[in-house]
Order: structure tokens, then sequence, then C-alpha cells
């Protein structure tokens, strides 16, 4: 059963726009870390819950403020870093993340994306953050930076993603996609990678991983037993208007040497509009398991596959439960695990749309010859306007899984905020388990207007009673003040328009 909505954000600001949230379970299981960034401001902001996600609170000093902000005492803020001094999309209008890992000895890390001080430099560099104390104060350091170039074109990087050695912690490993503008021909997107020997204090000179396109995101590090492996999308070729599109594939490829060379990449999936593969390791069973959406079936569905060494895949099974092929999309799936080996997998979903997109047409998996009348619902078409978030769990290592529950207790309202209008801005929810609660993150719009925008992050936790139901207890201990706030409209000062974003692309 899902618990009501948690408001996390503690922003005034009538056009305030937050997204980009990611979870992390501290090494005290009591306690949640929420990342995310405000769009506005150009803040990256943490939150934390003490009480397993029932109620949050902001922590006091964030990531990366502004450099005209004075910091308090004991939070360093380096030189080096001073440049990178916002967490907006900035004038390269591109997509947006943050991520937290823990490392084994509780030092926090904190990995996203910060644009140059001067817009006039268009340029984004990789930042990961590091704290001792629990995010109250943080060292940085630039992973890539993108200001130090003697290029003409603007630099982009972007969607970072790390991991850390668990045999070897001070061995961390950070990847991302790098986007560059400027004059005609463009270099193209290419996936990049920078190591630390050091636990996150200072990186090597960025390198690029593979020569492919990685398309919505940067690739996925996870290390096991000393090798490193990579998830990552290829992007389709463009082809020609009157020509069908082709399918994108998900690949992982693996490196024993730190990533300076790498193994012939495995296919784990080829279909249209196939979202970038979301993986998890299970050490206790020694099982790789990624999820992913693609439109094989004319939407988008959610997948589950695993492997036990990330050479030979199961069939991938479809999560959602809703009819096949109903021209409803499902967007961007997000997996954890808890303690005991529970599965848990959330994503973005439209079969609560009361406004469903029209049909469409769509080539057939693995069939260039056959096509169904209409458009096919894909990522960036036949966008739907009203989204929840669901939930699936797998007891059995992804061989059976639960029958689907909505999380959010409403609807979200994607014509307002960073989804379909300003920014075109799609972000993946984010989730993390306990053996008897899961809880989920996403942005949501319900304090918003057309002319305010506003969006906030939520969380709600799923619990796994018997009855499948809440205790009594567990719902006595959500504090009056949050059981109150369910449901209160947010006014809004309807006089404040926003100004119009670049278009992003994701």
């Amino acid at each position: 059963a899902a618990a009501p909505d948690v408001l996390v954000t503690d922003d005034a600001a009538v056009s305030r726009t937050h997204e980009a949230s990611f979870l992390l379970i501290d090494d005290d299981p009591d306690t949640v870390f929420l990342s995310e960034v405000e769009l506005q401001s150009g803040d990256c902001r943490l939150y934390v819950s003490t009480d397993r996600a029932q109620t949050w609170s902001s922590v006091e000093d964030t990531v990366d403020s502004p450099v005209e902000t004075e910091k308090p005492p004991g939070a360093d803020q380096s030189p080096e870093t001073d440049p990178h001094s916002d967490c907006t999309l900035g004038s390269g209008s591109q997509n947006i993340r943050t991520e937290l890992e823990q490392a084994p000895d509780g030092t926090l890390y904190y990995l996203f994306s910060g644009n140059h001080v001067d817009p006039a430099e268009r340029s984004r560099s990789v930042m990961l953050a590091r704290s001792g104390d629990d995010g109250a104060s943080w060292e940085r350091a630039v992973v890539d930076d993108g200001t130090e170039s003697a290029r003409d074109e603007v630099e982009v990087n972007f969607q970072a993603h790390m991991a850390i050695d668990p045999d070897n912690p001070e061995l961390i490993y950070v990847m991302w996609r790098r986007s560059q503008g400027g004059d005609d021909p463009r270099p193209p997107t290419r996936p990049f990678m920078a190591v630390s020997e050091d636990g996150g204090v200072s990186f090597t000179d960025p390198s690029e991983m593979l020569d492919i396109n990685p398309g919505f995101d940067g690739p996925r590090p996870i290390v096991v037993g000393g090798e490193l492996f990579a998830f990552y999308r290829e992007s389709a070729p463009r082809t020609e208007d009157d020509e069908p599109p082709e399918d994108t594939e998900l690949f992982v490829t693996s490196s024993d040497d730190r990533g300076q060379t790498w193994r012939e990449a495995t296919l784990l999936a080829s279909a249209l509009d196939a979202s970038e593969p979301i993986p998890h390791y299970d050490r206790d069973a020694g099982t790789f398991h990624v999820v992913f959406h693609d439109n094989r079936n004319g939407d988008l569905d959610v997948f589950h596959t695993s492997s036990p060494d990330g050479s030979e895949w199961t069939e991938a099974v479809r999560l959602n439960d809703d009819l096949l092929e109903n021209n409803v999309g499902q967007y961007y799936p997000q997996i954890s695990q808890s303690p005991s080996g529970r599965l848990d997998v959330a994503w973005y979903d439209y079969r609560t749309d009361l406004n469903p997109p029209p049909g469409g047409e769509y080539r057939t998996h693995g069939d260039d010859d056959v096509v169904d009348p209409g458009e096919p619902l894909g990522l960036g078409s036949n966008l739907g306007v009203q989204q929840s978030v669901f939930y699936t769990s797998s007891d059995d290592d992804g061989r059976t899984w639960t029958e689907n529950i909505q999380v959010n207790d409403g609807r979200i309202d994607r014509t307002i905020g960073t989804w379909n209008n300003d920014y075109f801005v799609v972000v993946p929810v984010s989730i993390a388990s306990w053996d008897d609660r899961v809880v989920v993150s996403w942005s949501d719009t319900r304090n918003g207007t057309s002319l305010s925008g506003t969006q906030d992050i939520y969380t709600a936790a799923v619990t796994r009673a018997e009855d499948d139901g809440w205790d009594v207890a567990q719902l006595l201990a959500i504090p009056a003040a949050a059981l109150a706030g369910i449901g209160v409209t947010l006014l809004v000062v309807t006089a404040v328009l926003r100004s119009r974003k670049e278009v992003a692309s994701i």
C-alpha cells in the first residue's frame, strides 16, 4: 500500500522549478538523503529525513550555491571550483541529473554539473562534492572542467554517473556524456570518463570511452571484482523522412584496466525508442539486473532482464501490467534492491491520463515491412498530459513481479513545469528500498498553474504489510503536519509569468 505523498522541497518562490531528485539510504537505515536542483536559482540542494522519508528537512548548506553567497564556517569553497556556480540548465540547454553515493566509511558523494558563472562561457563541467559530516560541509573536485578549453565551440558535460569500487573505496569512476556546440560541423556527442584514486580528491584527465553516440544519458558504471562494467544506450542513426526509423540498441561492456580498453560489447536489447539501460548488481546472488523502456509493442513499456555475468541475458519481461498495445506510455524505470534481496522498480506512467494521445503508426519490432496505422507513441511524440508514478516488485530474482500499484495520490499535470513545454526536461523518478518499505521520489506540478509553472519534489512510501495495506501504527507515525498538508492547494500569484526557456533536448 502507498502512504500519502510528502512534499520535500520547502521553497516559497512562486516560479520555483525543482527537478532531478535522487534518493540514497544512509548507513544508518533510518536516514535518507535526497538531492535535487532548483532550476530558477541554480542551486543543487540536499534534503535529509531521519524517519525513513516520512518527513524531510533541507540541509543548511547546499552543495553548489552561487559564488557570491557567503559560505558558513567550515564549508570549503575551493577557488578552482568558483566559476562553476550555476546548476541550472545553462545556455547550452541540456538535461540535468544529480546522483548520490556513499563510501563504506560514511563519506557522502554528490555528483552534479555546474555551469560557468559567466553566461557568455556557456560551458558546463562535471563536479563531485564529498562530505564527511552528512552534508553540513563539502569539498569539491572538478571531474571535467569544460571552461579550460581552447576550443571555439561550447563544451557541455552532463548527465554523469559514478561507481565506487567496493573492494577499494578510494577508486571512483565517473562517466558522462559530452556535447559540443559552435560552428558546423559540430563534434558528435560522445561518452567520457575520469578516474579518482584518492577518494574523489582529484581525477585523471577525461578520456573518450567509446566512439558511439550515447543519446539521452551518460553510461552507468558498476564495479564487480575489480572489473569495470559500463551500461549505455547507442542512439539510432537518423533516417530520411520516407524511411522507417532504426532500432535503438542497449549495450554492456567491461574493462579490466580501469577503462583504458573495453571488451566487445554485449547487446541487451534492440527496439524503437529504447531508454538507457538502468543496471543494478545483486552482490549476494551475483546477478546483474537491468530495466529500461522501449516501444516494441507500439507504445512505451517497461522491461527487465538479468544476467549472471553480463554476457548472456534473459528474455526481457514486461513489467507494466496494463493492456498490451493500449497506446499508453510508461517512461524511464528505475530499480533498487532491499537488504533481503527484493527487487523494486518504479516509473512514470500515463495510464491514468484523462486526455490520452491519439493512436499512432509504428513499425512492428524486428520486421521492417510491417507497419500499423498511426504514429508511434514515443519519447518525443504523442506525449500524454496527466502522469502518475507506478511500482512493482519481485521476491524471486526477477522471475515474477507483483501487480502494479500507483505510488502517488494524484495525477501530475505535465503541461506545467519542465516536461512538455518550456524546457522539455525529462528526468526519471528515484527509488530506494528497505525490507519493509520502499520510497519513491518524483517531480510534481500540483502546486503550479500555467502561469507560475511551479514544480516541486514529492516522495511516497510503499509498505510491505501482509494484508497489502498500511499498519495502523505506521499511519499514526506520520506527523500531523504532514497529514494536514496533503491535498492543500498552494496559493500562487497568477501575475507572475515565467520567461520562456530554450527547448532542452533529453
